[in-house]
């Protein structure tokens, strides 16, 4: 990895988990959110494979879990295993970009509900499990994956300029 790109990818990512943590969750529609983290840390699991994925999973975990106030490393975990999950699919299967993009991002997402679940569990939270996953994790992980191509292709983009990649084609 390009040491130019983790700068910029830490910018993206507080970006992100502000947007998230104090616009996105306080304007649910029908229950369903914008999850802009996801959506970075699926683009840095497809850039980087398993481990970036992982690696940037936690990271961006970390940021969810210090601004939202919740407890302390369960966004962390989630989406260090849900990036871990999203970067494998890149080894497994190579297809189009926006296809790829979007069957991932519904595969991070149901992986990142089943752990927070998982994790609430825990912490003797008390809800339905079948509804979580049918009222909120499916619906959500089929809206971000419509906004998946997108974030993914200008991502991309940028990635490729901050680590240098799209000078380096176009010589």
């Amino acid at each position: 990895m390009n040491d130019v790109s983790r700068p910029a990818i830490v910018i993206l990512m507080l970006a992100a988990a502000l947007v998230q943590t104090s616009v996105v969750w306080h304007f649910p529609l029908f229950g369903i959110v914008w999850l802009p983290m996801l959506q970075v840390v699926t683009l840095l699991a497809l850039w980087y494979g398993p481990a970036g994925g992982a690696g940037w999973g936690f990271v961006g975990g970390l940021l969810l879990d210090a601004f939202s106030g919740a407890h302390w490393g369960l966004s962390a975990l989630a989406l260090t295993v849900a990036g871990f999950v999203g970067g494998f699919a890149v080894s497994v299967v190579q297809p189009n970009r926006a296809v790829l993009a979007a069957v991932t991002t519904i595969w991070i997402a149901v992986v990142y509900f089943i752990l927070l679940g998982a994790l609430l569990i825990t912490f003797d939270y008390r809800f339905s499990y079948r509804d979580m996953l049918l009222q909120m994790a499916l619906p959500t992980a089929l809206v971000n994956a419509l906004f998946a191509p997108l974030v993914v292709f200008v991502g991309f983009r940028f990635l490729e300029i901050a680590t240098g990649s799209l000078s380096a084609r176009r010589r």
